[in-house]
């Protein structure tokens, strides 16, 4: 989207998929984002979506600009943990170790019952959150998760990959003259448009994805085990 008035540029591709976004999807431009989120949205049946990446306050635009257009309940994971704690939760490196590792601990209780909600857009801690965290992802799995990439994402950060098991990646390329928050919300378009097609190609994950979580979320996913089964 080189030269667009986002000012961002960005490339999706869905996970399993492969396919670029520039191969025949005209949608984004015969629709109103709006409409297109409420085919989302019907397609989704209930199924939460779920932000992730290294910046906090993209994923918190990109999740509420998501959840407008869904008609989805906008949740901010550092909102809610500031509310709680009374600090401020969002890049690692503004907190002392003691402080960061007590909102992610606050962020894995909330996004543990968030899992076993429905119709809800979250935007998660970036920096290396509870999302970076592959052995929490069992409570994301019943989610479609969307990994917000900026290019130059710290590298260093612990289990970092974790994200690559998010359903679409976006990549993006930090425009100095755009806040995170404008790049966040001008990026809802594509999103819907790339989760949209993601959708049409699986109607039936987001039937998985609930089955997934009413037997518990017990990290079998994709290959579901009988209902008896237990993971310990």
């Amino acid at each position: 989207l080189e030269g667009s008035e986002m000012h961002t540029n960005v490339w999706a591709t869905n996970r399993g998929f492969g396919r670029h976004p520039n191969e025949g999807h005209k949608r984004k431009e015969k629709e109103h984002p709006q409409s297109l989120g409420k085919r989302c949205a019907i397609k989704l049946k209930g199924c939460n979506v779920v932000v992730v990446g290294d910046c906090t306050t993209g994923n918190a635009a990109l999740a509420q600009q998501l959840a407008k257009e869904l008609e989805y309940v906008p949740l901010q994971t550092s909102e809610l943990i500031r509310n709680v704690m009374q600090t401020q939760a969002e890049e690692q490196e503004e907190l002392d170790q003691d402080a960061w590792e007590l909102s992610v601990r606050a962020e894995i209780l909330l996004l543990e019952e968030v899992a076993f909600n429905a119709r809800c857009a979250v935007g998660t801690l970036g920096g290396g959150g509870a999302a970076a965290r592959g052995d929490f992802w069992r409570f994301l799995f019943g989610a479609y998760t969307i990994w917000l990439d900026y290019d130059e994402g710290n590298p260093n950060i612990q289990q970092r990959d974790a994200y690559e098991m998010a359903e679409l990646h976006v990549k993006v390329r930090r425009d100095p003259g755009v806040s995170e928050a404008e790049t966040g919300r001008a990026l809802a378009g594509e999103v819907l448009d790339r989760l949209f097609t993601l959708l049409e190609e699986n109607e039936e994950i987001p039937k998985k994805k609930s089955l997934y979580v009413r037997l518990g979320a017990r990290g079998d996913w994709p290959d579901l085990r009988e209902p008896e089964w237990n993971p310990t």
